[in-house]
């Protein structure tokens, strides 16, 4: 048996289309990681008259996952999907996404569940029905994380339950003869590799030849079909299969009367969106007495030191007595624990909130985040993150020190605004057209 080393072990999942019915997964993640745990109820019983117990009964079963990692601009919007549901999407130009998830104030909210899996080729481990229940951000100038917790169904393995993380499709790519050639022959590249000539009423098979004896592909690893001429379809298998590959680079000058082009097909594997880090110096910080002024830009906190946010106890588990239930019979949402952290400069806009709380507002605070080093494709449009929220202090903080500076912290919880018809907004804006 293969020892399995946690450096290779990946997160990969799929949004359910029926919850708790297992899906393939179809991404997979590269910023967070989940660690699951099986959790148990055990009836025992002690017959009378004897010292010790003789039965210990498994009778409840589920599973639950701490998740840790890097937040990151297109990675967050399927963990959001799961922690709020009701997301809203709109297309700009250029390929760009806006991403918006708002809470429902009385209603039930669309929350997604999730197949996870977690592991290597060497062994792994799924569980379905997966529910994001918490999700948190720890923002400082050094570092933004995330960290939470997901609930689920039976976790499943590969050694006692036969089965292995999901591949994606093999890549599929088709090469196409432009302009009907009469005479010559054109070269195709693969990660730098160029192929020898391949005559322009080449064989499918004289093609894959040509593909197989490139050092960046090898024998076995892409098949090539078509007639004397193409159009000719490339799939890449083996050591090349069920992942992304590298494009062709077709060179037709040397054709006579025509030309060469490469398409892609199929994209291989899962989806692996970009990477796209929220980085420490992306973050503002604002505050405002109105949900009109914050979309003015509010007032922005310039000493805040410390932020985080804690969105938790979102939904639990629930039995019926039912015995053909592998797991729980669903999720029933509970009073959320919805709380923010801020440590400020004790000066005068610091200290404002000491005010604020004695007089029992409601204030409205923005976390924006804006990549000032990515953009989205070719578009030149920034990655953006936003949670704008309506909240009230809930809790003092001491005085404390902050890298020489005196500063004072606030515990904020997020409270239901009836003027403004909800109570917080996650958005994001990225490249990513569904969740």
């Amino acid at each position: 048996m293969a020892d399995r080393f946690t450096l290779t072990q990946g997160v990969q999942i799929g949004k359910e289309s029926t919850h708790g019915t297992a899906v393939p997964a179809t991404m997979r993640l590269k910023a967070a990681t989940l660690a699951p745990r099986p959790m148990g109820a055990f009836k025992e019983y002690r017959p009378q008259g004897l010292k010790r117990k003789a039965v210990s009964a498994l009778a409840k079963e589920w599973t639950e996952a701490n998740l840790s990692g890097l937040a990151n601009y297109t990675e967050l919007g399927i963990l959001l999907e799961s922690l709020v549901g009701n997301r809203a999407t709109t297309a700009e130009a250029g390929g760009v996404y806006e991403h918006a998830w708002i809470s429902n104030r009385q209603e039930p909210d669309a929350m997604a569940t999730l197949t996870c899996e977690i592991g290597s080729a060497d062994g792994c481990e799924r569980f379905a029905y997966g529910l994001v229940s918490a999700l948190g951000f720890k923002m400082t100038r050094d570092d933004v994380e995330i960290s939470g917790h997901l609930y689920g169904g039976k976790l499943q393995t590969s050694t006692l339950d036969s089965i292995s993380l999901t591949q994606g499709p093999n890549e599929v790519q088709t090469i196409t003869l432009t302009g009907s050639p009469s005479a010559g022959s054109f070269t195709l590249s693969f990660n730098e590799a160029t192929t020898a000539p391949i005559d322009h009423a080449a064989s499918g098979s004289t093609m894959q030849s040509a593909l197989e004896a490139l050092s960046t592909v090898g024998s076995g690893n892409v098949q090539v079909t078509g007639a004397s001429g193409g159009p000719y379809t490339a799939t890449f298998v083996g050591a090349l299969g069920h992942r992304a590959v590298a494009l062709l680079e077709a060179d037709g000058s040397g054709l006579t009367g025509g030309g060469v082009s490469v398409a892609l097909t199929t994209q291989g594997g899962l989806t692996e969106h970009a990477n796209a880090p929220l980085l420490p110096g992306d973050v503002n910080l604002y505050l405002a007495d109105s949900p009109s002024a914050l979309g003015g830009g509010g007032t922005q906190m310039l000493r805040a030191f410390d932020a985080s946010w804690s969105f938790g106890e979102r939904a639990k588990p629930f039995w019926t007595q039912d015995a053909s239930l592998g797991a729980f019979s669903g999720y029933a949402e509970t009073e959320p624990k919805e709380m923010l952290d801020l440590l400020l400069a004790a000066d005068a806009q610091g200290v404002a909130l000491l005010s604020t709380a004695r007089s029992g507002a409601t204030k409205y605070l923005r976390i924006a985040a804006a990549s000032k080093a990515l953009t989205i494709g070719s578009s030149g449009t920034p990655y953006r993150f936003q949670l704008d929220a309506a909240v009230k202090v809930s809790a003092f903080k001491e005085f404390k020190d902050e890298q020489g500076v005196y500063c004072v912290g606030y515990e904020l919880e997020v409270v239901d605004d009836a003027a403004w018809g909800k109570s917080y907004v996650f958005s994001l804006r990225n490249g990513v057209a569904a969740y």
